[in-house]
């Protein structure tokens, strides 16, 4: 039995057993959720999904602020009176997405539309970057995907644009891409790094992907704001105002306030749960979260020179790691999770990314579990505290733990912290083998006469 246990732990697995894993413990959540189901349990307890009248609200409720066709009937719709958005393309889209539901006069086809063509380009380019049939089938019925189908939210747009982005070898066509992903959603723009890396990093290549960069994501949004001005309201438009009322909104709402903490991965919900919790038991704290968001940052800092420190050593070595595409878009992928306030579930899914368009066959078991793990729903367990309405998974708690131990895992870093316990170990003067070997050289050294 010890010997059977040494074997799986040694042995070397593959993209596969990532995603059949991330399946298997799904399988495990949704037998939980059962179990609660059939003892009475309210949502959240039954489902690692989202509310249930809530499904693809994200999808309609912003076509519904054109007031072009009404496709949400739901509780929760989105005040007309609010207002277009502050990003320009975001305009664009729900626009163009409320005018194609007029012309077929069927939401759903639209919406089915949407995912066929996503998850299909989604296949192609998995399948062409030489993943197999098992890998694609299982990533496709996956926790992330899953999510961000029951929302109909374009992170799923935003996700494939970068696949294809990152598998292309056209910097032109690469950037154009990332352009439409930044007028999307500002954040995808560090992206370009893995661009920068995937040949010799020049000056001139610098510049070019840059430039290029910028260029298309202003490009995009200036066409966006002239379609705005003269087709969809033919009146004054000022994204900066709007952009600016709306980052006020979501740092009442998401940082100072208690919004999206059940589904999220990144650094600073644990802290901010944790606060909230010693303002229960010390009388002198406020719930006001104003100082959270420093704390959760320096901690993100203080990973980072940890991670920094580990890789001290080799300078060489150090380099080729850093300058490696398939690290470095890993390190971008985990900390475009980790390190923004708040990371919806379904941004688990850019770690697909360096998954399927560098796949390994070397995968250590410890790298299977923890990957598995991360791309796994984990809503079998909630936490509450007075100051929050609703319940706290405990994935928000895992994540980012979880996010640290692959990255380590990524970088061979925990070889490191081995050899660093070894190196401060105390050591014999002598070994056993020393010993050994001294002893079979006096055997064998002829006898001097005397």
């Amino acid at each position: 039995m010890k010997n059977k246990l040494q074997y799986y732990f040694t042995k070397s697995y593959t993209s596969k057993h990532i995603f059949i894993g991330a399946f298997l413990f799904l399988c495990v959540n949704v037998l939980i959720n059962l179990i609660y189901y059939f003892l009475g349990y309210p949502h959240p307890y039954t489902s690692f999904l989202f509310l249930p009248y809530d499904r693809f609200g994200d999808f309609f409720k912003s076509i519904d602020l054109f007031q072009i066709v009404t496709t949400w009937e739901g509780p929760d719709p989105l005040d007309p009176r609010s207002g277009l958005a502050g990003r320009p393309f975001v305009n664009v889209y729900n626009f163009t997405l409320a005018n194609l539901i007029l012309f077929t006069s069927n939401k759903y086809f639209i919406l089915c539309s949407f995912f066929i063509v996503c998850l299909g380009a989604f296949v192609y380019v998995a399948k062409k970057a030489g993943n197999s049939f098992t890998v694609i089938f299982f990533a496709l019925v996956s926790y992330p995907i899953i999510f961000v189908l029951d929302r109909g939210n374009f992170a799923l747009l935003v996700f494939v644009l970068l696949l294809i982005a990152l598998a292309s070898d056209n910097v032109l066509f690469s950037t154009f891409l990332i352009g439409i992903c930044t007028a999307l959603r500002l954040t995808p723009i560090v992206f370009t790094i893995p661009i920068l890396v995937k040949e010799p990093l020049t000056l001139k290549r610098l510049a070019t992907v840059i430039s290029l960069s910028l260029i298309w994501f202003l490009v995009i949004n200036d066409l966006s704001i002239w379609f705005i001005r003269n087709i969809i309201i033919n009146e004054s438009y000022d994204p900066v105002a709007i952009m600016a009322r709306e980052m006020e909104n979501y740092n009442r709402n998401y940082i100072l306030s208690y919004d999206g903490l059940p589904y999220s991965s990144s650094f600073f919900l644990p802290f901010k749960w944790l606060y909230l919790k010693l303002c229960e038991k010390i009388p002198f704290l406020t719930p006001g979260l104003d100082y959270i968001q420093p704390v959760s940052s320096a901690v993100a800092v203080c990973s980072i020179i940890a991670f920094l420190l580990l890789l001290k050593g080799d300078l060489k070595k150090t380099f080729l790691m850093i300058t490696d595409a398939r690290k470095v878009l890993f390190l971008v992928s985990l900390s475009f999770i980790l390190f923004m306030p708040i990371t919806g579930d379904y941004y688990l899914l850019v770690l697909f990314i360096p998954l399927l368009l560098y796949p390994k066959n070397s995968y250590s078991f410890l790298y299977v579990l923890t990957c598995a793990l991360l791309l796994a729903p984990k809503n079998f367990h909630y936490v509450g505290s007075i100051y929050i309405s609703h319940h706290i998974s405990l994935q928000v708690f895992l994540n980012p733990g979880l996010a640290l131990i692959l990255l380590f895992s990524e970088f061979d870093l925990l070889q490191n912290v081995k050899r660093y316990s070894a190196d401060r170990s105390p050591k014999p003067i002598i070994t056993f083998t020393e010993n050994r070997e001294n002893s079979l050289a006096d055997l064998q050294r002829p006898a001097s006469n005397a």
